[in-house]
């Protein structure tokens, strides 16, 4: 194979995209000097059969060469598919439902996309499973598209965030950090990674770390008693801890099933509203325990 410049490379690919009948897509660089550009070859590979050509930047240009077997650049091409799908729908001439949608409508969406998933993975059903991750990826990229319509980020940009982080929260593995012998020590390190990094989203205030208001009630108060532990908070006349340990010591998950539904069932005949209650609890817990650190600190 030759050396084409950028120049050169476009009519190169041009003639030869449109002699394999794909399309083709090129997308320029932020950085020049750092790499040319990104190539995609999307339908039959170039030049036919099984041979394909791959694109890499050498010095300025691409090099050319040929590569029997399926070219790299096309193994993410389901995903590619979704993506045109998904941008189909919401072009003009698409569907007018997709067309409508925002991130605020496809919210319900999520959440019932997400319970079916969890549905699968409590019953091991592989199968569905498939089908249900498929579902969830779906309102990924749906967001995405959104989102690069908006001109704020696109589905590339999120997965490349989530990519640097886990690497960024992974230094015994992808860095010069020593190796950790287990889970907990592994859990530890992600912690203290995750604590030095800039935080994104609402200015954090309080003891407690922000929580997604949307997070079942059941899940919000455990993780407001996660914090109270892992900070050591004084929780002392906020909660009776003594009741808590004697729970501890005979509590079982058969018990506790059982104990969650007839709280559930009770409050079902009496009017009340099981979900409301434990978070305005949680959030009293929070506000307290807040109230007698920050006295603690002023004594």
């Amino acid at each position: 194979g030759g050396e084409l410049g950028v120049d050169e490379l476009g009519q190169f690919l041009q003639r030869h995209g449109a002699d394999a009948g794909g399309d083709l897509l090129v997308l320029p660089s932020h950085d020049l000097g750092e790499f040319v550009g990104h190539v995609r070859l999307h339908g039959t590979p170039v030049s036919g059969g099984r041979q394909s050509r791959k694109y890499t930047p050498d010095n300025g240009n691409f090099s050319v060469s040929s590569a029997v077997g399926r070219d790299k650049l096309s193994d993410m091409s389901a995903i590619d598919d979704l993506r045109r799908t998904i941008a189909a729908l919401r072009a003009p001439g698409g569907c007018p439902w997709d067309q409508e949608q925002t991130h605020a409508t496809l919210t319900r969406c999520l959440i019932d996309e997400v319970s079916e998933l969890l549905d699968t993975i409590d019953r091991l059903d592989r199968p569905h499973m498939r089908e249900e991750l498929g579902d969830v990826l779906m309102q990924v990229v749906f967001h995405a598209q959104i989102a690069e319509e908006e001109g704020h980020f696109d589905l590339e940009a999120v997965a490349a965030e989530a990519n640097e982080k886990l690497v960024r929260r992974h230094p015994h593995v992808f860095g010069e950090h020593a190796k950790l012998g287990t889970a907990a020590d592994v859990i530890v390190k992600w912690e203290e990674i995750k604590a030095g990094e800039k935080k994104n989203g609402p200015v954090q205030s309080g003891r407690f770390k922000q929580l997604p208001p949307r997070l079942p009630a059941l899940m919000y108060a455990e993780a407001v008693w996660k914090q109270v532990e892992k900070h050591q908070l004084p929780v002392d006349g906020v909660v009776d801890t003594d009741a808590v340990q004697r729970q501890v010591d005979t509590l079982d998950a058969d018990t506790l099933g059982k104990m969650l539904f007839e709280l559930t069932a009770a409050c079902r005949r009496r009017g009340l509203d099981p979900e409301d209650a434990l978070r305005i609890e949680a959030d009293r817990v929070m506000r307290a325990v807040d109230a007698k650190a920050d006295a603690a600190t002023t004594a």
